[in-house]
């Protein structure tokens, strides 16, 4: 009786950890919040059974410098919350981070090889699902991704980093001397190939080949024994890359991209290396402590530089972003991390040199070499900033020390609670920090819900329950969330602009004062937003001019700040101009101000409006040539909306049955 109950223990276990690796993957983008928030609870919600299931009997760690440098880095990332200035946004990203810690954590205390071989048979069905699916969207919905397989996930690098580890351990599964479904496991690696090739994204190829050469070297006679099953494989890739390169609607073609990256070095990553070089500012600036997890998104609008797209979120090279959120500290253990799981890799296997066959020794030789192609993608990707990744990454750890363990015959020391206190009492103080954690996080998350609620009502022009949504954006999130400030100042702003004309003294300092105090309180919650500084402006402009404060800053300078804070603030430089022009300010400097954001790239609609003034200035001043070039931009612009709003007003479902028309021109 008690076996069966363990396995049905171990049963619920592989459930949970499941169901939050699939809530990772974000299969419905419009809630990827919620989605995000589910996973990272169901994460806790697992870890924290596991561990008081297994505190009866102790939790057993052998002492490794794996685990200390895994630990540092962890309470790293934690106490980088108490130097942000943004800590709403590094408490949700400790929280992403955490899943891969817990489950490597909890991974090797908890749990044996049932529950990795329950949980592996599963993810390679998701795999299989996931590649099909990279496969159809490239042949049947090419138009619709731009040319490259994305979804589930928002990038297609990503989802080619995921599926790269599922290649590794499929090829695992094909090298295994003892495997009945061979077959099974060769299909299984050519399709998740085509599934990254489907993909069309080159870096986590390239990360890839020394993945395939550590696992070459280090199961040499397993790699030999199937040398047949591999070529097929091989063989199949390149057919399928043949095969990909006659899509009738495609976009792209992974064999030309894949050579352009040679050809062209590191010329056709320009965008990458101008990242890096903002980043590398940043550093600069915070060398030691940096800006806090998960911040970079708040403070690269200062450095960005003008090649640089306006949508960029990551540095796209996970150790230079950790310098920059974390300081130096950041990089230092990630890669002192490394080098201490390829000694204790080199140590293991040196052991079982002697093995020609041993499954502990392709287990380490798989796993290890699934998180080197990991790694090496990270250096041009983000790939710790994706949370499904993370997730495999925590299970391959767990899976790749636990086989070490075994083959280095370590003895391992036992933790546990008091004796003397009751077992119910020892689960309850285990359960405190996973409930500050859950409490806080559902705080933070449950504040964004409510703000984005909050923005769509106000959009709809539905106060009553833009107002609702705001009071419960703010109860929620313990008054943490500053987009509550950001959104609930639009309320005075509005009245103000529909009263300027009569308003008695008293009420418009009344207004004044809670639209500035809504601000202020939106600085202290985020000193990097330039929005806040273009609501003062705007607040400066609304005001009777009669009633201003004289100590308060004026509206020129706020617009200044704004732009400082974000160089593509376009809404500000238009309402500099405004100014500017009824001061009479002279046409060259009118037209030197606007020209700072001309080569940034805009991707919102509204920049139109900027695009519009600024030719007309170039028309003013007679410089044709610059007016036809703006217009040009314009008209760019223009299309990316238009691209935007097309795939938006389509559905995938819609697309799926055909009814698609809305994605395509007329003729």
């Amino acid at each position: 009786m008690k076996h069966a109950s363990f396995l049905s223990f171990i049963n619920l276990s592989v459930f949970l950890w499941l169901t939050a690796f699939v809530c990772a993957l974000y299969p419905v983008n419009a809630l990827q919040l919620p989605l995000f928030a589910a996973s990272f609870l169901i994460t806790v919600l697992w870890s924290f059974v596991a561990l008081s299931k297994k505190m009866e009997d102790g939790w057993s760690l052998p002492s490794s410098w794996v685990l200390y440098l895994a630990g540092a880095f962890w309470t790293l990332v934690a106490f980088s919350l108490t130097w942000s200035q943004i800590k709403s946004i590094s408490l949700m990203g400790f929280c992403m981070f955490s899943v891969m810690p817990l489950t490597f954590f909890t991974g090797i205390i908890a749990f044996k090889d049932d529950f990795f071989k329950k949980s592996a048979t599963a993810m390679a069905f998701i795999f299989a699902l996931l590649s099909v699916w990279a496969i159809i969207q490239f042949f049947f919905l090419n138009n619709y991704f731009k040319g490259q397989a994305t979804h589930p996930l928002a990038d297609p690098s990503s989802l080619a980093a995921l599926l790269s580890m599922g290649f590794v351990g499929a090829l695992g599964w094909v090298l295994s001397p003892t495997s009945k479904c061979k077959t099974m496991a060769v299909a299984l690696a050519v399709l998740i190939l085509c599934g990254i090739i489907s993909t069309v994204a080159r870096g986590p190829v390239l990360a890839l080949v020394p993945a395939l050469v550590v696992m070459g070297w280090v199961l040499w006679p397993y790699v030999k024994a199937q040398k047949k099953a591999l070529v097929l494989i091989a063989l199949c890739g390149v057919l399928f890359c043949g095969l990909s390169s006659l899509g009738l609607e495609k976009r792209l073609d992974f064999g030309q991209r894949f050579l352009g990256t040679f050809e062209n070095g590191l010329g056709g990553e320009q965008g990458r290396l101008t990242i890096w070089r903002s980043a590398k500012e940043m550093i600069e600036d915070r060398p030691v402590l940096g800006t806090g997890m998960g911040t970079f998104f708040l403070y690269y609008p200062q450095y960005r530089e003008k090649e640089a797209f306006n949508t960029i979120t990551l540095v796209h090279n996970d150790p230079l972003q950790f310098w920059v959120e974390l300081g130096v500290m950041g990089p230092v253990l990630f890669y002192a991390f490394i080098i201490a799981a390829a000694m204790r890799t080199r140590r293991a296997l040196r052991i079982a040199k002697d093995e020609k066959f041993s499954y502990d020794k392709l287990v380490v030789g798989t796993s290890f070499s699934a998180l080197v192609a990991l790694v090496a993608g990270s250096h041009v990707g983000f790939s710790h900033y994706n949370l499904s990744i993370l997730m495999i990454e925590g299970f391959l750890l767990a899976v790749w020390f636990l086989a070490t363990v075994r083959m280095l015959a370590e003895k391992t020391k036992t933790s546990q609670m008091p004796e003397k206190m009751p077992m119910a009492l020892n689960k309850a103080l285990l359960a405190v920090p996973f409930c500050i954690a859950g409490f806080m996080f559902v705080s933070i998350v449950g504040g964004e819900l409510y703000a984005n609620r909050a923005s769509d009502s106000l959009f709809k022009e539905d106060m009553f329950g833009f107002a609702q949504d705001i009071n419960n954006a703010s109860r929620i999130s313990q008054d943490m969330n500053y987009r509550v400030y950001i959104l609930a100042v639009n309320v005075p702003l509005a009245i103000l602009d529909f009263k300027k004309d009569n308003i008695e003294e008293e009420e418009a300092l009344q207004l004044y004062n809670q639209a500035k105090g809504y601000m202020s309180r939106a600085m202290e919650l985020n000193s990097q937003s330039g929005v806040v500084y273009y609501y003062l402006g705007k607040l400066q402009t609304m005001m009777p001019p009669q009633f201003l404060p004289k100590e308060d800053m004026d509206a020129q300078s706020y617009f200044k700040q704004a732009i400082l804070h974000d160089k593509t603030h376009y809404a500000s430089r238009l309402a500099l101009l405004k100014i500017m022009t009824e001061q009479g300010d002279s046409l060259p400097s009118r037209l030197e101000m606007m020209r700072e954001g001309e080569n940034f790239t805009y991707n919102m609609e509204g920049a139109g409006a900027y695009y519009a003034a600024l030719g007309h200035l170039y028309l003013e001043s007679k410089d044709y040539g610059k007016a036809r070039e703006v217009a040009q931009k314009a008209l760019a612009l223009q299309e990316r909306a238009r691209q935007t709003n097309r795939r938006q007003s389509t559905s995938l479902p819609q697309v799926l049955t055909g009814g698609d028309d809305k994605f395509y021109d007329a003729p």
